[in-house]
Parts: structure tokens; C-alpha cells; sequence
């Protein structure tokens, strides 16, 4: 529950309070912030106005803080006698679940004859997706991430949630089997800057076998508060199959795509 001081604030006073802290780890402060920040922003009641210094500041505090959230709530998996049980109480499981559900759809729907085979490029500590391709879509996963530690907090996570999910220690765009695979689904987090996003999707394109699918999380609207969106040069790269927005209560768009044929 969000206090009522916390809810007549704009979104200025909540960047405010959230550069302020000193400590992402989750807590009543950092979690009633960011589920305010979050739960105003897909409802569409955004007032006042964030320069673009101040935007972009607010998503690395935002990935700061959703890395942490991720890194708990693995260990608490992990160290749970019922794992499968477990993963089910992480407080934003239905919104990956309709996530998922959504992209899958959407990929689907450009790929009606659908090679189960996929890369998850940026999976962190608590690679949601990859679990939800597993054991929902019957997905072939390996999953990538260039951080050591989120690499060993994931292989522990499956090992105790007994999924079979490789997991590989790489930065996106220095993989190099990227053509292995049939889908390429890239998170959010990644290519924060411009300069790293045309990295890793040029890495990506170059790979890319003509009849695979990359799927991109992107945003729009409001969300951009949260997220970087992929940009018209990336896209610019590739076909465009599809774009598709989601419900209220889901924030990323997804985009769906194929080696362009210039």
C-alpha cells in the first residue's frame, strides 16, 4: 500500500526521493517508491516534468534497483524448500507472466512454424523469462549475461527450480553464436546507451540466420521513464514483423524482427 503523502507527490519529488537513497536492496522505502513509480507511470498519471539528464539518471536508478530486487529475490528461491512455490510470490510474477504470454503471441503470430530454440540476452540473477520459455512455451534456453555474479546467482536458480537452462558468461555484443539460435530475445536493460545498443544489435545482425526472429523489449509513452526504447536507427537494421503494445498493467512493448534485406 502506498502512503497517501507518497501519492500526492509528482513524479520530480519521487525522482527526488529516489536518487536520495542510499541502499536499492529491497525495503518498505525502496519497494512503496518504485511500485509508485511504476504504478503511476502504466496508469498514465504522470505530473510534472524530468529533463533528459534527469530521465536518463532515473532509468540507472531504476536498473539499479530492479537488479537488486532480482538478486533477493533469487536468493530467497534458492534458499526455499519449495522453489516452485516460491518463485510464485516474487511481486511482479503475474506481469512477466502476461509479459511473456504477450511476446510469445506476438512472435507467433510473424512465425506460425516456430523453432523452439532460443538465446535471452541479458538474464540477470533472476532470468524470469527463460524459466517462463522453458517450462510454459517448452523452449530450448541459454541464456547470456555479462555480469559474473548474476551468471552463478542464475545457474543456482535453475539448479534448484531443476530446469535445464544453460547459462553463459558474455557480454551481448561480444557473443558469438548468436546464429545458433532461432530466436534472439533481448531484455530491456540492455544497450542503455546509444553507443552499446548499436553495438549489440550490430553484433546481433551480423549472426542473425535469415529465417531466425529477434525479439526486442522495447517502450513508449510514459514508460520511457523506465526504459531505453529501442531506437529508429536499430529498427532501420531489420525488418519490422511486428510492434505491438501492451495492457495497462504490462510495461514493455515488444518488437519483432528479421535480417533485413538490404
Amino acid at each position: 500500500m502506498v502512503s497517501q503523502t507518497l501519492q500526492s507527490k509528482n513524479i520530480n519529488e519521487i525522482f527526488s526521493d529516489i536518487k536520495g537513497l542510499e541502499d536499492f536492496r529491497p525495503c518498505p522505502e525502496v519497494n512503496e517508491l518504485f511500485s509508485s513509480l511504476v504504478n503511476r507511470i502504466v496508469e498514465g498519471r504522470v505530473e510534472g516534468d524530468l529533463s533528459r539528464g534527469e530521465v536518463r539518471k532515473l532509468r540507472q536508478l531504476c536498473g539499479k534497483s530492479e537488479f537488486q530486487l532480482e538478486k533477493y529475490w533469487s536468493n530467497r528461491i534458492i534458499e526455499s524448500e519449495r522453489p516452485e512455490e516460491e518463485i510464485k510470490k516474487f511481486p511482479y510474477f503475474k506481469n512477466y507472466e502476461k509479459l511473456v504470454a504477450f511476446e510469445y503471441a506476438t512472435l507467433v503470430g510473424c512465425c506460425s512454424d516456430l523453432e523452439k530454440n532460443a538465446v535471452f540476452v541479458g538474464g540477470g540473477p533472476l532470468p524470469f523469462t527463460a524459466i517462463m520459455l522453458a517450462k510454459d512455451y517448452g523452449f530450448n534456453v541459454t541464456v547470456i549475461d555479462r555480469d559474473k555474479k548474476a551468471v552463478s546467482q542464475a545457474k543456482k536458480l535453475f539448479d534448484a527450480l531443476d530446469l535445464d537452462i544453460n547459462v553463459v558468461k558474455s557480454s551481448a555484443e561480444n557473443f558469438s553464436d548468436y546464429n545458433d539460435f532461432n530466436v534472439i530475445h533481448v531484455a530491456a536493460m540492455v544497450g542503455q546507451s546509444k553507443s552499446q545498443e548499436l553495438k549489440v544489435f550490430n553484433t546481433i545482425r551480423r549472426q542473425m540466420d535469415e529465417h531466425s526472429h529477434l525479439v526486442a523489449r522495447t517502450v513508449h509513452g510514459e514508460r520511457k521513464l523506465l526504459y531505453r526504447p529501442v531506437s529508429r536507427e536499430v529498427k532501420n537494421m531489420f525488418n519490422v514483423e511486428a510492434e505491438k503494445r501492451p495492457s495497462r498493467d504490462v510495461v514493455n512493448s515488444t518488437v519483432v524482427m528479421t535480417v533485413s534485406d538490404s
